[in-house]
């Protein structure tokens, strides 16, 4: 699999991306049960690993969160990871065409000017596995944001190719059919969320309502499900964070509030496998 890059996305629903290179091969993949994403990854609501457990969390994979590729952190057993914190000013999408429905070629980006705090994603981070024995590929994925004030969701486009952007305000890159996007919100209190998977596909018109996975949801976009899934927000505050971080209120410097860390994961292999 290639480097994962990303970029945060601000809006109601908060999204960045994170390309990873052998997506497509799991669309003819064939299994039996699913890899629960917590036997590969700590997804615990926190971010340090808990004695005596053989998989890593995010403090191991993000260390400083300094460099795309990983900052000063460590594998951790996964194939590829990206930590990305937030620039100053931020770059945003902008314009009604950078929609999820929507091809990368119709994106648009900007400078930020005003952000809702609660919207504002301060480090966003992501990886990839493959799960011992079955060879299923998961990918986990984790945010923390500056305000908890207020209900916002987050997700992030897993792509298979490189997508960069270009000085103009457009982006440089366009979607191939099995490209991932998940979405999820962070939860007020805490607590486990819900995570949906859908796949890029092309053949997709207008989606139908309320679909079941297998079934078009939107123009280009069908839906994988959720039962291969896990999310889950902090239900207490964090302080042994790796990286840098500053919450709004609730916390100050280096203290994530309760519902500022999202995390979650999916088998996209058994995801792929029941969409048919």
């Amino acid at each position: 699999m290639g480097t994962i890059y990303g970029l945060i996305r601000y809006f109601n629903s908060k999204r960045f991306w994170a390309p990873l290179g052998a997506t497509a091969i799991l669309a003819t993949a064939t299994v039996a049960w699913a890899v629960p994403p917590t036997l590969v990854f700590e997804l615990d609501g926190n971010v340090a690993d808990d004695p005596g457990n053989t998989i890593a969390d995010w403090n191991t994979l993000n260390g400083d969160c300094t460099v795309p590729g990983g900052g000063s952190g460590s594998a951790g057993g996964s194939n590829t990871r990206t930590c990305i914190g937030s620039e100053n000013p931020p770059k945003i999408f902008t314009q009604g065409g950078s929609k999820d429905p929507l091809d990368i070629s119709q994106w648009h980006w900007k400078p930020a000017d005003t952000v809702p705090d609660k919207d504002t994603i301060t480090h966003a981070y992501a990886a990839s596995y493959t799960a011992s024995p079955s060879g299923d590929k998961v990918v986990v994925v984790g945010g923390d944001r500056f305000a908890v004030n207020g209900d916002a969701n987050i997700g992030a486009w897993f792509f298979q190719q490189n997508i960069t952007l270009n000085s103009n305000g457009t982006f440089s890159g366009v979607h191939v059919d099995h490209d991932v996007f998940l979405v999820s919100a962070f939860v007020g209190g805490g607590g486990t969320a819900v995570l949906t998977a859908y796949e890029w596909d092309s053949t997709c018109g207008n989606g139908v309502k309320n679909p079941a996975p297998g079934q078009c949801a939107d123009n280009n976009l069908r839906l994988l499900g959720s039962l291969d899934t896990f999310a889950i927000t902090n239900s207490s505050a964090i302080s042994n964070e790796t990286w840098s971080y500053l919450a709004k209120f609730g916390g100050g410097t280096n203290t994530m509030p309760i519902g500022a860390l999202f995390e979650g994961g999916a088998d996209l292999t058994t995801l792929f496998a029941a969409s048919g």
